[in-house]
């Protein structure tokens, strides 16, 4: 409804010849509108797949201590848990898609007790490309079976993400924040799940909770935004909120007279 508000008025424009110096402005306007309709609904369906059973899988395992039982994970408000025997299958389907060099370091470190999270950071990123894993390895997966239940094909795909990390301007003064890369602009490849890949598109933006293990593995943890590929931040939009200034003719306090704001006050009341 809010696209067909914002399309309707352009094709009222264009229709009427309003502003014809800019009308390839605004055919590229009714562009973004038509990106929109897609984006939007995607947006949607990535707050309700995210983070995927992979990031919840590798917080199970390695961001938390579930010997105590009272342990849980968070996402936006909501207590997501995995059983911890399906997190070992979930995140070893994975590994086992690996390279062959890959997966002996991994499974080494696995075997000796020492695969641990190194590094989280809070992280914008813009989308490079999306990997998604080949029919091979999908009937690799499918024949994974649930620990709980024997089933099989209930694990869910993974792929990789390539992302860069960005600056997304939003009109908040903020210091920037940390990289997965300090002092470069290196491409970042991070596993995530199908369910959620599906709904991305290349030159969108996200911001991220990322955690890397020290074998090299990158898992989100958690997804704070989400952005279309569209987004341009405008500077007018700091003056939503501005109201013009009111002549006021109260003194304001001052070394002389320290109680002229109260004095005025209590005039202004017995009036």
């Amino acid at each position: 409804m809010a696209v067909d508000v914002v399309q309707n008025f352009l094709n009222y424009v264009l229709c009427h010849d309003v502003c014809p110096e800019y009308a390839t402005n605004i055919r590229e306007a009714k562009a973004v509108c038509d990106q929109a309709i897609d984006q939007i609904s995607r947006i949607y369906g990535i707050w309700s797949d995210a983070p995927g059973d992979f990031g919840v899988a590798g917080q199970t395992l390695y961001c938390y201590d579930y010997e105590d039982a009272s342990a849980t994970n968070y996402y936006d408000g909501a207590v997501v848990t995995m059983d911890p025997r399906r997190a070992k299958i979930v995140f070893m389907a994975y590994v086992a898609s690996m390279d062959e060099e890959s997966f002996t370091a991994f499974n080494k470190a696995r075997i000796s007790n020492t695969v641990e999270v190194v590094d989280t950071v809070e992280q914008s990123f813009e989308i490079l490309e999306l990997q998604e894993p080949s029919e091979d390895l999908i009937r690799l997966y499918r024949g994974v079976k649930d620990p709980a239940t024997g089933v099989p094909g209930t694990i869910d795909p993974c792929g990789v993400a390539v992302l860069k990390p960005i600056t997304i301007q939003d009109g908040w003064d903020v210091s920037p924040s940390p990289r997965l890369s300090p002092g470069t602009e290196t491409p970042d490849n991070i596993v995530l799940n199908c369910s959620v890949m599906r709904h991305l598109l290349v030159g969108m933006k996200v911001r991220l909770v990322v955690c890397t293990l020290n074998t090299g593995i990158k898992f989100i943890k958690e997804f704070k935004e989400v952005y279309p590929s569209y987004y341009v931040f405008l500077p007018q939009e700091l003056m939503l909120t501005y109201k013009e200034p009111v002549s006021n003719e109260r003194p304001a306090p001052s070394a002389d007279d320290l109680d002229a704001e109260e004095a005025q006050q209590n005039k202004m009341e017995k009036e």
